[in-house]
């Protein structure tokens, strides 16, 4: 078995909520069943992507904006097989109040967005939680960096399900480590950012919020150090679990609803 050279933090999430999907994953990468919700989302991310990206290079004006968004979505959506009767209208509209005028405006005038979909590899190192040295090496790919008013970098985050707090989330917690250890930049806030109704949360990276994430991370990456070489990789079915699974027509214990078996149908 080739266990993966390097860890993310949806690798991580994956080990720790099923071993098995983790194998079929990052292992034998077998192609999965994607449900439509997972197509919606990255056909989105690829649209908010080039809207940003756009501001940052000052391209074109907030309509020119709006107009380059919208058809990165439309040329994902297709890429992505999403059925178009999937409220692609209520997508359109998403994109369209995320780059609306007074929005573009201000981030042009601030020139804040510094980057966008950004790919990142650093080593990290430290304990994990059972008191074991650890160094592993850690991607990420961050949404959006954006100047901080107070200086150093705020690193942003898009989120497409229901509006949480950003207090905590071990992804932001990572992705702010690795860019510190990468660019040399002070993160002074992370933040969750939920287009589908706008919502925006900020806070400041706290060192205790980021060691325990560090700790987890290193934790999962012992584990599959630990425990992938012995085969110990068996299902963890659940209708939580199997619900983000895209690998539920090939797992002999998943445990699917009528809502998820009709998606898959």
């Amino acid at each position: 078995m080739k266990i993966p050279e390097r860890i993310s933090v949806s690798q991580a999430r994956v080990w720790n909520t099923c071993r098995y999907q983790w194998r079929l994953r990052h292992v034998d990468r077998a192609e999965g069943d994607t449900p439509v919700g997972f197509a919606y989302g990255r056909a989105l991310h690829a649209a908010l992507a080039v809207g940003y990206d756009a501001i940052r290079m000052r391209v074109a004006s907030a309509a020119g904006i709006r107009a380059l968004a919208l058809e990165a979505l439309a040329i994902t959506w297709e890429e992505e097989g999403v059925p178009w009767s999937e409220d692609y209208p209520g997508a359109c509209e998403i994109i369209e109040r995320q780059f609306r005028d007074e929005v573009v405006a201000a981030h042009v005038a601030n020139g804040d967005v510094l980057a966008v979909e950004q790919f990142l590899i650093v080593e990290l190192d430290g304990w994990t939680n059972d008191g074991v040295r650890k160094t592993a090496k850690v991607s990420v790919i961050i949404d959006l960096v954006l100047a901080h008013p107070d200086g150093g970098v705020e690193i942003r985050d898009h989120k497409l399900g229901a509006p949480r707090e950003a207090g905590g989330n071990r992804q932001l917690a990572i992705y702010g480590e690795v860019w510190e250890r990468d660019r040399g930049d002070r993160v002074a806030a992370v933040s969750l950012s939920f287009p589908t109704g706008g919502e925006l949360d900020v806070r400041a990276l706290e060192d205790g919020w980021r060691d325990e994430a560090v700790r987890w991370i290193l934790t999962a990456r012992d584990e599959i150090d630990t425990f992938a070489p012995l085969g110990d990789l068996a299902p963890n079915p659940s209708v939580r679990n199997c619900s983000r699974c895209d690998y539920t027509k090939r797992c002999p214990a998943a445990v699917v609803s009528d809502r998820l078996q009709r998606a898959l149908d």
